[in-house]
């Protein structure tokens, strides 16, 4: 990764951070109740635009810093190992946020001292964390 790469990392981490507080309410609405958006003020339209548009960006700085392995991987790994132990959508969030920072820590430590490539190690750590939580889930679930 270029410098340039980790500048547009952090813009985009700001860019996302202040999108999420301002649009956090009508992205709940939207999500969890479309059909009675409208009628709390909420236009489902725009909301989906704007939740399109982050994506995009966000897809457009990873690709050229992480390849499209790993892209999928930290897109998809984290929200659903959260899904699994988090029920509300707060915990969730925070959940996935320190899933994707520790398995991207793991797999690095992984890469460096197994020897294998970087995002290899990372992508095998977000599954092996999406693993441990279904594991997890299915212990808690029997107790």
């Amino acid at each position: 990764m270029s410098d340039t790469d980790l500048g547009l990392a952090v813009g985009l981490a700001v860019v996302v951070l202040g999108a999420l507080a301002l649009l956090h309410a009508r992205l709940l609405a939207v999500g969890f109740d479309r059909l009675s958006a409208p009628s709390v003020g909420v236009r489902a339209l725009v909301v989906d635009l704007a939740l399109l548009g982050l994506i995009a960006l966000a897809l457009l700085v990873a690709v050229q810093g992480l390849g499209n392995l790993l892209v999928v991987a930290v897109f998809v790994a984290p929200a659903s190992a959260a899904r699994l132990v988090a029920r509300r959508m707060g915990p969730m969030m925070a959940a996935s946020c320190l899933v994707a920072v520790i398995a991207g820590v793991g797999g690095l430590y992984l890469s460096y001292y197994a020897g294998t490539a970087a995002g290899a190690s990372i992508a095998a750590m977000l599954v092996a964390s999406y693993l441990l939580a279904g594991l997890g889930r299915g212990v808690v679930a029997r107790a």
